[in-house]
């Protein structure tokens, strides 16, 4: 994780390989929800438009379900910033330069971009280790990068901070009750005290009185 003057945080090369993983497995189970029918419904049928090889060798199946995986990348970076894989580490998908990101920044980073990355030995993503901002090529090509989301963290510590504030008001004001309630028991205690001596002294001076006057 590296420190930028404006206090921005890069995602580096493991969190980001979290996120992928999460996200791997998330469309994984959710292409075999989606193939799980349809290969029961083709089940033993091995000729047709859809299993002929229409680009290189791709099937319409093959790009059917790349499509769809490719789509979940881009709807979720562009609608919130972020997949499931990198809400879970807390990291996003920013622009460089620009106050929001495009969807054709989208589109490039997540097909050819990723596709780029892809080649000689997935090099385009190790680069995100030894790279000053963390940006691997697909970074470099769509002018993104991958940053910790650091104002949810700060809402947080924010929230937690007058949570305890509320405790502290509340553990105080029970404590001035206390004293308040304690005090004026005192008092009462001492008022009561008081008049048991005026009380006595009262008698003592009554009895005094009255010894002198029996006496002939």
């Amino acid at each position: 994780m590296q420190r930028q003057e404006n206090n921005i945080y890069y995602a580096g090369f493991f969190v980001r390989l979290a996120a992928w993983a999460i996200d791997s497995l998330l469309v994984g189970v959710l292409l075999f929800i989606i193939k799980l029918p349809m290969i029961v419904a083709t089940f033993g049928v091995t000729e047709g438009n859809l299993f002929k090889e229409v680009l290189f060798q791709f099937t319409v199946w093959d790009i059917l379900f790349y499509i769809l995986a490719k789509s979940y990348y881009v709807a979720t970076t562009y609608c919130t910033g972020a997949t499931v894989g990198k809400k879970l580490m807390n990291i996003k998908v920013v622009p460089a330069r620009e106050d929001k990101i495009t969807l054709w920044n989208i589109l490039y980073r997540e097909t050819i971009g990723k596709y780029l990355s892809d080649l000689f030995l997935c090099i385009g993503y190790i680069i995100v280790g030894i790279d000053k901002e963390k940006r691997g090529f697909h970074d470099m090509l769509s002018d993104t990068r991958v940053i910790y989301n650091l104002k949810r963290d700060f809402n947080i510590q924010e929230e937690k901070i007058k949570v305890d504030s509320v405790k502290f008001n509340q553990k105080e004001e029970e404590e001035v009750q206390y004293k308040a309630a304690a005090y004026g028991y005192q008092s009462e205690q001492k008022r009561m005290d008081e008049n048991r001596s005026e009380e006595t002294l009262s008698e003592a001076e009554e009895s005094e009185q009255n010894d002198e006057n029996d006496i002939p």
